[in-house]
């Protein structure tokens, strides 16, 4: 026996050593290698992964990349010999991820019998949810100054292959085109860049010589300016952009005739920087180039790229807590389960189980002297009851596969929206299902897998668990007949607000709410077509939505997460579901309409007052990732954070008293808070924090409030060292004895 193991062994070790060549040969042979854009994964935005395998060898590969991230992704590749092929694929949100510390995607490049014979793992810290600001331009390097100015934004190269996907488009806030090497934009890339200007983004186009190469990215329409040529200017002309070190010379700038808004021109009348609205978003035009002289003297770059995005901000996406998303749809995918198998009725069948065996054994067995047929009744018993309750099950929920989904829809044009949705599908039996749609789709569970069938995508369950809810996530664009009208007035005599809301949407609305600042008005069910007018102030009790779902629903949800975005927002539910799954006959959804109200008027006769709990914040800033759920920003390493307010349209600034009230800051606090002034373009101290454990109640008067206003925006920085932690809730501008517009 000794001999026989000592052979068996000399025997593997001589295999082992046979073998190991080739199969270190082999992980030579083929290398998969992948890139996250950004080096990391976007909690709230779409990710995209770009792939490359490498052949190494005298023959070419046919083969299939499978890719692991909350779900698994297949897709066939071939490689010619000594060649490189390269796949992209888009991958969710990371913000829905059970485990949102660490990231890792799971590279595996398969042979035709399944085979690895390459591997990789990308790994990523915590989602970011960092507002990007994209760049084509000829170098990069120099407009990362920006992130020196604005700590909160991120600053990334970008090609015309960024803009092949809407939802990924979603990741900037901001992009940059200055004298971009012959880069062309296909024809969806130009109708995605105009959806992505639409909802809400900002586009900054260079000027200078180089402008034609800017230019020819946009189509005419959207152009401020329609350029003629290049003129030279002195130092003198640019006094209007108060650049800080700016020399004696002649400067080159683009001229031509204005289509937009002149926000600064030079002392000859020529526009230097011009602002165009397009939706909720705007382009801007510089007449400079912007990576030629004066903006490569880091001091001029940042003094501008500052004023800049003080005019038009950039603000995050649109977006929804994934808590609350995952909540709402446990909720509503436990109609008819909870109903059919409650744990109250589960109870019953063990109560009856217990009753069923012991009598049976010890009575009616013992009487007719048969106990030992307790081997075979019990188990009986058992299985009887375990059959009656899964066809009990299967009654209550059927044998039909539900898709549940909860679609945050964005309205981001007169005839088009942005469709997110967190989906769940009920599982009636283990055969395999596929599911594929127009939208993109993208798994969520371990079980899913995306394919491509005939150059479409689909995602495949393969086996899955009896009865399972198996999630995925869809996302696409909507046609809409129309946008949604809405009305807000605020009549400050009396200190109350009235709204009018008219559904052009074309959808039936069963639930929908105004929301300015903390006050929320109710206007109920509003049908396609339909016009309501509410002056009702309620605190809206969202249970009642979901009890439309699940009549034993009594729990709370925080829908707050919905509503920051600006001071007013207009808040609708449905329940027609928008993400159309082919091979799915039902479909259970919540449709939640998110549309920002930028206008609104206030009404009164003689003088004003605005009180507390209307005008609050945007903040802007970068936060920490572990911040409380209390907090609508929190962070420990000292910074900045800005907070923008935006004011009612109709305002007249000459007259009134306007308080600044920072009532719920708080921490051990070193620093400064300060005032955009648009007229001088500085900031304009407002107090100082001298450190030490503190909360901030002192209201501050702002004075020159006409000053302070550009667009019926106002901004506060705050300058900090130390722990801050703020919440909208008390932070906020009233106004006592102010006049509106006639």
């Amino acid at each position: 026996m000794m001999r026989f193991n000592k052979a068996l062994a000399l025997f593997l070790a001589v295999t082992l050593l046979i073998l190991l060549p080739g199969i270190a040969q082999a992980k030579k042979d083929f290398i998969i290698t992948g890139v996250l854009f950004g080096d990391q994964v976007s909690a709230t935005a779409w990710n995209r992964l770009e792939l490359s395998v490498d052949n190494n060898t005298t023959k070419d590969f046919q083969g299939t990349v499978l890719v692991e991230l909350e779900g698994e992704y297949f897709r066939e590749v071939f490689v010619e010999a000594g060649k490189t092929a390269s796949l992209t694929i888009y991958l969710p949100p990371m913000a829905y991820s059970m485990n949102p510390e660490s990231i890792n995607v799971i590279l595996t490049l398969l042979d035709q019998g399944g085979k690895s014979v390459s591997h990789y793992t990308l790994s990523s810290g915590r989602p970011a949810d960092t507002p990007i600001v994209g760049v084509m331009a000829r170098e990069v390097r120099d407009f990362r100054r920006i992130s020196g100015v604005l700590s909160y934004l991120s600053v990334k190269g970008m090609s015309p292959n960024s803009l092949d996907l809407f939802q990924f488009a979603q990741n900037f806030r901001a992009i940059i085109f200055c004298n971009p090497d012959a880069e062309i934009l296909s024809p969806e890339q130009n109708a995605n860049l105009r959806r992505w200007l639409e909802s809400g983004g900002v586009l900054i186009i260079g000027g200078g010589s180089g402008w034609q190469q800017s230019a020819a990215l946009l189509p005419a329409d959207l152009l401020p300016v329609r350029v003629q040529g290049v003129e030279t200017i002195s130092a003198g002309d640019l006094a209007s952009l108060a650049l800080p070190s700016l020399e004696e010379s002649e400067y080159t700038i683009a001229v031509g005739e204005n289509l937009g808004e002149v926000l600064f021109s030079s002392a000859g009348g020529r526009p230097l920087l011009v602002a165009k609205k397009v939706g909720k978003g705007t382009i801007l035009w510089s007449a400079l180039d912007l990576e030629s002289p004066p903006l490569l003297n880091a001091a001029n770059a940042e003094s501008f790229w500052q004023k800049l995005f003080l005019l038009k901000p950039v603000e995050k996406a649109s977006t929804i807590d994934k808590r609350l998303t995952s909540q709402l749809l446990n909720t509503i995918s436990q109609d008819s389960l909870a109903s059919a198998l409650s744990p109250g009725k589960v109870f019953l069948l063990l109560l009856g189980y217990i009753i069923l065996v012991g009598p049976v054994n010890w009575l009616v067995l013992r009487k007719i002297d048969r106990r030992e047929w307790a081997w075979f009744v019990i188990p009986a018993v058992a299985l009887l009851l375990t059959a009656g309750s899964f066809v009990y099950g299967r009654l209550g929920r059927g044998s039909d596969a539900i898709v549940y989904q909860v679609n945050l829809i964005d309205k981001f044009s007169a005839n088009q929206a942005y469709v997110e949705s967190y989906c769940g599908i009920l599982v009636p039996s283990t055969r395999n299902l596929t599911l594929s749609s127009d939208a993109s789709l993208a798994p969520f569970s371990k079980e899913i897998g995306s394919r491509l069938k005939e150059g479409r995508q689909i995602l495949a369950l393969d086996s899955p668990p009896l009865w399972s809810v198996q999630n995925f996530i869809g996302a696409g664009i909507l046609d809409t007949s129309s946008s949604m009208e809405v009305e807000i007035r605020f009549n400050g005599s009396v200190q109350r607000f009235e709204a009018t809301v008219t559904n052009n949407s074309g959808q039936d609305l069963f639930a929908s709410y105004i929301k300015v600042g903390q006050y929320w008005l109710e206007l109920g069910p509003i049908h396609a077509g339909e016009s309501k007018t509410s002056s009702t102030n309620i605190h809206p009790d969202f249970s009642s939505i979901l009890s439309r779902y699940n009549m034993n629903y009594g729990g709370w949800l925080d829908f707050s997460s919905l509503g920051d975005r600006g001071n007013a927002q207009f808040l609708g539910f449905g329940d027609s579901g928008y993400l159309d799954i082919e091979e799915v006959s039902k479909t259970v959804a919540l449709d939640i309409w998110v549309q920002e109200i930028e206008n609104w008027d206030i009404s009164a006769a003689g003088s004003v007052d605005i009180p507390q709990g209307i005008l609050i914040p945007i903040v802007q800033g970068q936060e920490l990732e572990d911040y409380g759920k209390n907090y609508h920003f929190y962070n420990r390493e000292g910074d900045s954070v800005d907070l923008v307010f935006y004011l009612p349209e109709n305002l007249d600034y000459s007259q009134g008293e306007y308080e600044l009230n920072m009532g719920s800051i708080w921490g051990d606090i070193v620093g400064k808070m300060s005032v955009f002034n648009y007229h001088s373009q500085d900031w304009q101290e407002i107090t100082s924090f001298p450190g030490g454990d503190m909360g901030f109640s002192k209201p501050m008067f702002l004075d020159n409030i006409e000053e302070l206003v550009f667009e019926n925006r106002l901004t506060v920085r705050i300058d900090y060292a130390g722990e801050i932690n703020l919440s909208l809730e008390g932070i906020d501008i009233s106004v006592t004895g102010g006049r509106i517009n006639d």
